[in-house]
């Protein structure tokens, strides 16, 4: 192979890693979220009492 060639290869493998992480940024944001709701839940819990 050729130079061209190997980069195309670097770039098809890269580009397939970055698709397979393409929801991680999102899952991170829902678990973030749902903590968040949990503990305004325990607060409000907390505050009626």
């Amino acid at each position: 192979m050729d130079a061209e060639g190997d980069e195309s290869v670097y770039t098809k493998t890269t580009l397939k890693k970055l698709a397979d992480e393409a929801g991680a940024a999102t899952a991170e944001y829902v678990v973030a979220t749902m903590a968040a709701v949990g503990f305004a839940g325990l607060l409000i819990v907390i505050l009626r009492a």
